[in-house]
């Protein structure tokens, strides 16, 4: 029998200056979701016999700025995909 397991995942992340409408001062940032939401996952197959596999997929949203899970506060923990 043979098994693999991956992990893998998208960091979207960006730096630059962000200025509200009518202030004269711009501030630094580092923010995440510049253009996609970043995520991360693991995954991988069993090989049972008899040609039947096991698969599984775990997959978690984060935000690159502070390091939390989610896409916002009270996003669940592997909101993005999960399955066996």
């Amino acid at each position: 029998p043979q098994s693999a397991v991956q992990l893998y995942g998208t960091i979207d992340a960006f730096a630059g200056s962000v200025r509200a409408s009518g202030d004269a001062h711009s501030t630094a940032v580092v923010d995440s979701s510049g253009l996609t939401t970043s995520y991360w996952g693991i995954g991988g197959q069993e090989a049972l016999g008899n040609g039947l596999n096991a698969e599984f997929t775990l997959e978690s949203f984060f935000r690159t700025d502070n390091g939390k899970v989610g896409r916002f506060d009270g996003d669940v923990m592997f909101g993005r995909n999960a399955y066996v």
